[in-house]
């Protein structure tokens, strides 16, 4: 039969949750009384002796589980001192007394937003794997780069053949450090899941505790029905948080239930312009995150570009709309115009249909994107070999002094970009863009 254990990250944290005056030591014998299971969050900041492990055991129900969070230098997360093999032992000696009590459910491996998908770091999640040989072993990850990708399917097999446990997350979906919802289950004797909240406005905020971070209550839609539906222009995310079922509105906090909720993207005619538009907005705006996406595959060309997710300029916001209804920041690509007909293109289709392409049809994909390249680079390189004065007609100028407003020699096709922005681009019409 298979069990669902629901319980916290930390139990020393939730302060309100206990009784006035009640001793720190017995928190564990209280939170037990609620809950079947807990995730140790200490361990990650210190190496913690057995002897801690043996009170906590002895201090909840026979049937009671941790999930313990390994120490920090075994996560990559401290930057100076890389996993080692004593360290390792010591942390995993440790955790006898669980074992011992069959107390133990996992140990949970939170990889930081700088640990990347590359193969050195596949195979240290395999080396974990055989150093908790007798142990359930799960992994969650915070870069956008191991679950996006032709590779997600073999990462996801090389998960299951180790008996590795995939951490599905629910999460803002905001920039590179943060992943997709995968519903898949890599281990059948363990899956885990994580309900981090769509707290939007602290994800990548500077919070003095990670309790604020995580300050999200999901509401009773989001926890029956999740929704993964990207509203990019500002016209569809009003048109999809306006939706109805039943006479009532599906929405209740739209800007925190519509993932992706605002996003815009430049499209310009050449490669060299992306660097010039790039020092454009670092004038103009304040940067959350900012990077050239460079993708693993050769045929998925059209995901280059710049991306960036910027707040949202205060002098585009009016005194009567309150600043809580209202988002404060939004996704920007910039892409050039092959990029963008190629990526177009291959959502509608290799991304949408319900099916898998065929190898035959893969290969043609991946022709298309060479010859997209191709002419991607051919048309800069002509466009580089023209006169300066006709050249200049076609290509944003380079401002290098700080601007107040977009500047009007920015020639792009805009899609989705506020309309705010619009009245300085001299531009093409703007459409909507799946």
């Amino acid at each position: 039969m298979t069990r669902i254990y629901v319980g916290t990250s930390s139990w020393s944290q939730h302060t309100n949750f206990y009784p006035e005056g009640l001793p720190s030591n017995q928190q564990i014998t209280y939170y037990a009384r609620h809950f079947p299971i807990v995730e140790i969050n200490s361990t990650f900041y210190r190496m913690m002796p057995q002897r801690n492990f043996r009170l906590w055991a002895e201090r909840t129900p026979e049937d009671f589980v941790f999930d313990v969070k390994p120490y920090r230098q075994l996560t990559w997360h401290d930057r100076e001192n890389p996993p080692d093999d004593e360290v390792t032992e010591t942390f995993r000696e440790s955790l006898q007394p669980l074992r011992d009590a069959g107390k133990l459910g996992a140990v949970h491996f939170q990889f930081p937003p700088w640990f990347k998908f590359q193969p050195e770091n596949v195979n240290y999640i395999k080396k974990v794997r055989e150093t908790f040989a007798e142990d359930r072993v799960g992994v969650e990850f915070r870069h956008r780069s191991w679950l996006e990708g032709d590779h997600v399917r073999p990462l996801l097999q090389f998960l299951s053949d180790n008996r590795i446990s995939l951490t599905v997350v629910d999460e803002p979906l905001l920039g590179s450090g943060s992943v997709p919802t995968v519903l898949a289950v890599t281990n059948p004797d363990l899956v885990i899941v994580s309900f981090h909240g769509r707290n939007y406005r602290k994800w990548y905020a500077k919070v003095k505790t990670t309790a604020e971070r995580f300050d999200y209550l999901h509401s009773e839609e989001e926890l029956g029905d999740r929704v993964t539906a990207r509203a990019k222009t500002a016209a569809r995310f009003l048109a999809k948080a306006a939706r109805e079922e039943n006479g009532e509105r599906k929405y209740s906090d739209p800007l925190n239930q519509i993932q992706d909720q605002l996003g815009a993207r430049i499209v310009t005619f050449y490669v060299s312009d992306l660097e010039r538009i790039h020092k454009l907005i670092l004038d103009y705006s304040a940067t959350i995150e900012e990077r050239s996406v460079v993708p693993d595959s050769v045929n998925e060309f059209g995901h280059e570009g710049r991306h960036y997710v910027l707040f949202i300029p205060a002098d585009l916001f009016t005194p009567d709309i309150p600043k809580g209804d209202s988002p404060e920041f939004f996704e920007l690509q910039v892409k050039t115009l092959f990029q963008h007909a190629w990526a177009e293109a291959d959502h509608d289709l290799a991304y949408i249909p319900a099916s898998d392409l065929t190898k035959e049809q893969r290969r043609r994909v991946a022709f298309t994107a060479a010859q997209a390249w191709g002419a991607d680079h051919m048309f800069n390189e002509l466009a580089r070999e023209l006169p300066d004065d006709l050249a200049a007609t076609s290509k944003p100028s380079v401002v290098s002094r700080k601007v107040h407003s977009p500047p009007a020699s920015w020639s792009a096709v805009v899609v989705g970009i506020p309309v705010a922005w619009q009245t300085g681009l001299r531009c093409l019409p703007p459409y909507e863009n799946g």
